[in-house]
């Protein structure tokens, strides 16, 4: 079994991953670039629509992304409901496929780097505050298909 601290860096890849797509989202808002922004945006709707999945939400993503628990306990902690899961897919969605006026893609795109910057923020807070480990078998249930 890896270590404790092995595990505990899978809060860093999160928080990585968060600051990737302030800094695509952030070009998009100021420059108007978007040559990373598209497959940012599908690789996040992959990572949330594959935890919806997992929570059983009915929807399926195709995606082969596997979750591991401390990615899961993250995300869930920063999106605690399933109401405000679904608020930031249609966000990323509409970003996705450009929906609406450049002020609502503003919006929008202001709406995810808040999200991802509080996902940053409790991705490096569990790395430096772990909690007790999770319970015998839950990291493997998260790796089941």
């Amino acid at each position: 079994m890896a270590g404790d601290q092995e595990l505990r860096v899978e809060y860093l890849s999160v928080g990585l991953a968060a600051q990737r797509l302030i800094d695509v989202l952030i070009e998009f808002v100021e420059e108007g670039k978007n040559e990373e922004l598209d497959p940012s945006l599908r690789e996040a709707l992959d990572w949330l629509k594959a935890d919806e999945a997992r929570a059983g939400a009915p929807e399926e993503t195709g995606s082969r992304v596997f979750l591991t628990y401390e990615q899961v306990r993250t995300l869930s902690e920063v999106l605690p409901t399933p109401q405000r899961r679904g608020e930031m897919v249609r966000v990323l969605q509409e970003l996705l496929e450009r929906r609406g006026s450049k002020k609502r893609q503003r919006r929008n795109a202001d709406q995810a780097i808040e999200f991802f910057y509080e996902l940053e923020n409790r991705a490096l807070w569990n790395f430096e505050q772990p909690s007790e480990p999770p319970p015998t078998g839950l990291r493997e249930l998260c790796k089941a298909p």
